[in-house]
């Protein structure tokens, strides 16, 4: 039978997805398959089954195509554990497999702050800063160690939203280079590389700490960490305050009105000259590091990340 659709079309049609689910459920039951179906994070299930599944004598082999898996396998897992993660090839990329011992060893120093960069670096439920991908996130982890005290708040599942904004500002006034005393800048701006609002990062500290207890195994209540239901769903609740002063936006509105109608010959193009960042490439270099340090039993040079 042709298939008339694709498989992104047809699961995005709800009906259609909990229908395969049954379907795939029962034919893995009756073929003495133990099935677990996720109420919730289904990659939070997935490593807490295979974590609660593992021993000194059983190897247990953790199958998939998200990188977010891994991360949390890696923060997750008790030391020694002898858990695999294979992530699936498509087309010319072949299937990787990562020995998640090996990696925590190589990211000991950093391990407990993983979480943090990959919520922060833009996953499943919190969205990126604009060109502030996970590298650059762990580089910031590696060169400041007066941030590491500060950012174990988002671990603490007590923590108070003051603790939270406090830390993360911390983070994002480092993160963005913000110098100890303002001064009249007079260069030429990107927008979309501004930092974001007070308001703004504080409403995203609190989804990413969100993010962090629930993979932690602590269920908060969505709606008390800046998300808002409505007709059914959550939504995040971007900012509680206006961006800017109203003088502001009265300003725009008039240089607006006098560009409509014609291109404006100020208009800057966004210039991308940030190295391209990513993370699941750099883990990809580090893994093959590690699997040849084990083959050869010998010393090999550190990687540095990218500069």
């Amino acid at each position: 039978m042709d298939v008339l659709t694709t498989q992104e079309n047809f699961l995005s049609n709800t009906e259609n997805k909990m229908r395969f689910i049954t379907m795939l459920t029962e034919k893995f039951l009756t073929s003495g398959i133990l099935v677990r179906q996720a109420e919730d994070d289904a990659d939070l299930l997935i490593v807490n089954t295979a974590i609660r599944n593992t021993d000194d004598n059983v190897q247990v082999v953790v199958i998939g195509e998200d990188i977010d898996l891994l991360i949390l396998l890696l923060t997750l897992s008790p030391p020694k554990n002898t858990i695999i993660f294979e992530k699936l090839g498509r087309g010319k990329i072949e299937t990787r497999s990562y020995a998640v011992v090996s990696l925590q060893e190589h990211f000991k120093n950093e391990i407990q702050y993983f979480m943090f960069i990959h919520a922060i670096g833009g996953c499943d439920s919190t969205s990126a800063l604009f060109q502030q991908g996970k590298i650059k996130h762990l580089k910031i982890v590696q060169k400041h160690p007066e941030l590491h005290d500060s950012l174990l708040v988002f671990n603490n599942e007590s923590s108070s939203p003051e603790e939270i904004e406090r830390a993360g500002e911390k983070y994002l006034f480092t993160l963005y280079k913000a110098p100890a005393h303002i001064t009249l800048y007079k260069k030429q701006v990107q927008l979309a590389r501004l930092p974001p609002t007070i308001d703004a990062a504080r409403e995203h500290l609190h989804r990413i700490y969100l993010q962090i207890q629930l993979w932690r195994g602590n269920k908060l209540d969505p709606q008390n960490w800046s998300w808002k239901e409505y007709n059914g769903k959550l939504n995040p609740v971007f900012t509680k305050n206006s961006p800017a002063p109203d003088t502001l936006f009265m300003l725009c509105s008039v240089i607006w009105k006098h560009c409509q109608g014609g291109s404006c010959l100020n208009q800057q193009p966004i210039i991308d000259d940030e190295e391209e960042d990513n993370f699941e490439e750099y883990i990809d270099e580090i893994n093959l590091i590690e699997n040849q340090k084990e083959e050869t039993n010998t010393p090999t040079i550190k990687k540095n990340l990218p500069t």
